[in-house]
């Protein structure tokens, strides 16, 4: 989703994936949604967790958030609230196996960021703090291709299973002077985790070399 000029890009945007730790984003967003219903902020509990989920993708962390919002039932109130109708909890109760499509993961982004987002500013501006900020060697992904010193914000995600192999994923948000876009890209059936994370990779250097070539050629006619 390109936020500067409101287009979006899709390929297969309904299709259905593993989330692995990509719903740590989701997970988030839904305890600071709570945390606003009951009309207050974020225990110091809930930041430390939420700090050790997102920015190192700590598993016990994202366990006990789980259970904090009622082993996920929460985070399905969370979802139908924003109309996320791709978005479903695994019926075992794994939160790693939450299925999710391109489209929600979109819909998630601009919650952390838009003004009409049901999150206040507060909550939107601790959650992009807390994306711009995971340990350096989980920032591969949705990042690749960008320039130094370009703004991301991201979560990446990784799981393999007997079935259908790696599910490597990377959500996040991309900002420079030339490009400002929401992304997502969910694979699975990757032989190697490292066969999965080149392929989001290839993708985010596509798409990031389109936008910024879009970009620079708006802001050179500006600046003329």
């Amino acid at each position: 989703m390109d936020e500067r000029t409101g287009r979006a890009y899709w390929f297969r945007p309904r299709a259905s994936y593993d989330e692995a730790s990509v719903v740590k984003l989701n997970l988030a967003e839904a305890v600071l949604w709570e945390a606003q219903r009951q009309g207050r902020w974020l225990t110091p509990v809930e930041q430390r967790l939420i700090t050790s989920m997102i920015q190192h993708s700590d598993n016990d962390a994202t366990s006990a958030l789980w259970r904090a919002l009622d082993f996920g039932q929460a985070l399905g109130d969370y979802n139908r609230l924003l109309g996320l109708r791709g978005t479903t909890l695994d019926p075992g109760g794994a939160w790693g196996l939450t299925r999710t499509t391109v489209s929600d993961q979109l819909a998630l982004l601009r919650e952390i960021r838009s003004r009409t987002s049901h999150l206040a500013a507060r909550s939107r501006v601790y959650l992009q703090n807390q994306l711009a900020d995971v340990e350096e060697d989980q920032r591969w992904g949705v990042s690749a291709g960008t320039p130094p010193g370009a703004h991301i914000r991201l979560k990446d995600g990784w799981l393999p299973l007997p079935t259908h192999g790696w599910r490597v994923n990377s959500v996040g948000q991309v900002l420079t002077p030339d490009v400002d876009y929401d992304i997502a890209v969910l694979t699975t059936d990757n032989g190697t985790e490292a066969e999965g994370i080149a392929a989001v990779a290839a993708v985010s250097r596509v798409v990031y070399r389109a936008l910024s070539m879009e970009g620079a050629a708006v802001r050179s006619t500006r600046v003329r």
